[in-house]
């Protein structure tokens, strides 16, 4: 009873700690947004609806406030449970230890090279949803004339044409993400359980006890919340396209 009401008590702590820090970080980057927007000149306000700037320096930003937020603790829990895994393996047997570090540094070289797998697409729907919430800023503040002069038609065609626009982005960076996750599962399903396990156990250096009790390690690693593969999309979301350059 004790321990988990001390684990209660960690984790709020934690949650209290790293939303404070994220919504720290993230208002601090709203006002230099909104203080870099002030200093532009009127061409670039011409090119930019309220809406949109709206959407861009507070929408924008609310997505990194998760990633400020949670990215140090994860960050380090992920890595002391990463390593305090490998240590029990290499108590159990070093082949094992060693196959699994090994496993584990290519999953790393992936994960690297695929980091930008879906930025594109994210950064086009950031920018879909931009569009459609200036446009509607627009339309709203001029609703009288709108009405007035009989164009509540053309303005829901084009209303339904940026939402189509986004709801198109919007599939396909999900699709990417997803993509991405389904990629990163398979190489840790087939890398540790037929490649690893299968290959040490025809080498006679683990018994069949021991490949299970690494693929449940693997798997209570894998499905702990914040891992690599599970929160990619979450991670991939962070990297949105800059206000202005």
């Amino acid at each position: 009873l004790g321990v988990a009401l001390l684990g209660y008590l960690v984790k709020l702590a934690e949650t209290y700690v790293s939303e404070d820090v994220g919504w720290t970080a993230t208002n601090a980057l709203r006002t230099d947004l909104t203080n870099h927007c002030l200093q532009l000149d009127l061409a670039f306000h011409n090119a930019h609806t309220p809406g949109e700037l709206i959407e861009r320096v507070d929408g924008d930003v609310s997505q990194l406030a998760h990633f400020f937020a949670q990215l140090v603790i994860q960050l380090l829990g992920q890595l002391l449970l990463m390593f305090g895994i490998l240590i029990v393996l290499y108590w159990e047997g070093w082949q094992i230890g060693l196959a699994f570090t090994g496993f584990a540094i290519v999953a790393l070289l992936i994960l690297t090279s695929l980091r930008n797998f879906a930025t594109q697409q994210l950064k086009e729907e950031r920018q879909a949803s931009a569009a459609l919430f200036g446009f509607l800023e627009e339309r709203l503040g001029g609703m009288e004339d709108l009405c007035a002069n009989g164009a509540a038609a053309y303005i829901m065609h084009r209303l339904f044409g940026l939402m189509r626009t986004l709801w198109r982005k919007s599939s396909q960076a999900a699709l990417r993400a997803a993509i991405f996750g389904s990629l990163i599962g398979i190489w840790f399903e087939i890398g540790a359980a037929l490649a690893l396990g299968a290959l040490l156990f025809h080498w006679a250096a683990i018994s069949v006890g021991t490949v299970y009790f690494a693929l449940y390690l693997r798997a209570h690693a894998g499905h702990a919340p914040g891992t690599a593969h599970a929160g990619v999309t979450e991670s991939a979301r962070s990297q949105r396209q800059p206000i202005a350059h």
